[in-house]
């Protein structure tokens, strides 16, 4: 399933394939040949049988290439995901590039200010995340759609600060949870609805919704493993890339954990389609999610960077 992944353009110019297999390949034929002088030294019918032996000639290239796709194809598996643990907590994140899914861990989906999951002709596309979602733990839309509404009025049980009324309507930033078959996931609004029935939405949209997000599951979450996906970039039409996305996921998640802890570990999951279409460098990725997550470990804790201490 993943081979599309593996030999797509942005993975084979990370993977650099043919410096993989060829340098492999000679460190083989280069141990095969100090076998083969070895055991010539010690017995010199093995000197007289291996010389001009063609078919073991033909066998070891073969086993070089075969060893050098093997550690290729690894090496492709292992480049797909990368991840930091921050430091002074027992909290994993990770990027990686697969199937929601397949996945450990509480979902974070996305939605509109009116938890609208219809598919027929209302804005939710089957899909969209949230549509496949449907699929696979609910029977129907009706289904969702009743779990939605139990959630939002649960929700609007709680009141404004000032006490003054109930909320009327969802805003922006809502978050509800539901449990099907013993999955649990957060539903988060960053989407409005415009009069035809399309959805709209803005990076500052999602910055509100992430902020709401880490609040709701600090105070009425679990410590779950958290999985995310790319949020807006799709049907929602926000125009910014997948990386900056992933960037502004990750920002808003470090901040939030100088405050509270809300889980072990949280997977930003990148799906196959979009790595294999857009221009996304894990490798950059995974330097910025180091690099940021110790400059706030390093402000947070009012910690003297080492260069600093030589100026």
């Amino acid at each position: 399933m993943r081979l599309p992944v593996y030999f797509s353009r942005q993975h084979l110019r990370d993977c650099r394939p043919y410096r993989t297999v060829i340098t492999t390949a000679c460190s083989v034929y280069g141990i095969v040949w100090w076998g083969i002088k070895v055991l010539s030294y010690f017995h010199s019918g093995f000197e007289e049988w291996s010389r001009g032996n063609f078919s073991m000639l033909v066998f070891i290239f073969f086993l070089g290439l075969g060893v050098g796709t093997v550690r290729f194809l690894w090496k492709c598996a292992k480049m797909l995901s990368v991840s930091h643990r921050l430091e002074g907590q027992d909290i994993l994140i990770e990027i990686r590039v697969g199937d929601i899914f397949s996945a450990d861990g509480a979902f974070i989906i996305s939605t509109n200010t009116a938890f609208d999951m219809d598919m027929s002709d209302g804005p939710i596309s089957p899909e969209t995340l949230q549509g496949q979602f449907t699929k696979k733990y609910y029977d129907d839309v009706a289904h969702l759609n009743q779990a939605l509404a139990e959630a939002l009025e649960s929700e609007k049980s709680i009141v404004d600060e000032d006490n003054s009324a109930e909320k009327e309507s969802p805003d922006i930033g809502t978050v509800v949870k539901v449990s099907p078959r013993q999955r649990l996931a957060y539903f988060v609004a960053i989407d409005t609805l415009n009069e035809h029935t399309g959805v709209e939405s803005s990076l500052d949209n999602v910055r509100k919704g992430l902020g709401s997000l880490w609040q709701y599951i600090g105070t009425q979450g679990v410590l779950d493993p958290l999985v995310i996906p790319v949020l807006g970039t799709g049907y929602s039409g926000i125009p910014v890339s997948r990386e900056q996305m992933i960037i502004e996921i990750i920002t808003s998640f470090i901040a939030a954990c100088t405050e509270k802890k809300f889980c072990e570990k949280l997977t930003i999951i990148i799906s196959e389609d979009d790595y294999r279409q857009q221009d996304i460098n894990l490798e950059e990725l995974g330097t910025y999610l180091r690099l940021y997550a110790r400059e706030v470990h390093r402000k947070a804790h009012n910690l003297i960077d080492p260069v600093d201490k030589l100026i």
